[in-house]
């Protein structure tokens, strides 16, 4: 969230992210711990869709 908000001091963060989670949007929203997090989630996603085409081809 940090990236999409770089006009956020980090200290507003928290309420920024408790206002976009009351919005519809809000239930959509993956949150992550860290860069580290988000690029594990990344890869695997993208494993995921892999074996998904290779069961389907």
């Amino acid at each position: 969230m940090r990236d999409m908000f770089m006009h956020v001091p980090c200290w507003k963060l928290p309420t920024l992210h408790r206002a976009l989670h009351t919005r519809p949007e809000g239930a959509r929203m993956e949150v992550a711990g860290g860069y580290a997090e988000v690029l594990k989630r990344a890869v695997a996603k993208q494993q995921d869709a892999g074996s998904a085409a290779m069961s389907q081809g």
